[in-house]
């Protein structure tokens, strides 16, 4: 119970004196009136495509429980090299900026207007190395296909050979 009084002391005063909050996904999400309006800094992995919109863009970071849709200057996105995906891991920044739990400007989305973006560690190819095992499933794999699909081939023949040969049978019995 102290720590929540704590916590909405500092953050009454953080809001009266123009100070950003430092936030995670959880708290803007589950806060939606308390923080709407408000400067809050959030960080997290910059994920999927960067959407550019004119002089903006699209920014979505993940802080690793859920990810928040931030509208960034387009001259910010140069500080970002790496996109989270499949291949990357991308780079994590943090933001500084408005929060808005229904924005009029994006439609009524919750998004976050960020005035500073910067990059608190670069992202990095992310490697998938082959395993050993792996490659062997693979081999065994290609092997029985291979054998099925010969074994079907034969298979075939021979019945096209017979029913080839029992025409010839009667035609000559004829």
């Amino acid at each position: 119970m102290t720590t929540l009084l704590l916590q909405v002391l500092l953050l009454s005063l953080a809001t009266q004196f123009g100070c950003a909050v430092e936030v995670d996904s959880t708290e803007l999400l589950n806060g939606l009136s308390r923080f709407d309006g408000r400067r809050v800094t959030y960080e997290g992995e910059v994920i999927q495509d960067l959407m550019r919109r004119g002089d903006h863009a699209w920014v979505n970071l993940n802080d690793g429980q859920n990810a928040v849709g931030v509208w960034v200057s387009a001259e910010s996105l140069r500080a970002i090299r790496f996109s989270g995906s499949y291949d990357y891991r991308g780079d994590w920044v943090e933001v500084t900026g408005v929060f808005h739990a229904a924005c009029p400007e994006h439609g009524g989305d919750v998004d976050l207007h960020a005035e500073d973006l910067w990059v608190v560690r670069s992202g990095e190819p992310t490697p998938h190395p082959v395993r050993g095992g792996d490659i062997g499933v693979a081999l065994a794999s290609l092997a029985t296909t291979a054998l099925l699909l010969l074994l079907g081939r034969r298979a075939e023949l021979a019945r096209r050979s017979r029913g080839h040969s029992a025409t010839s049978r009667k035609d000559r019995a004829a």
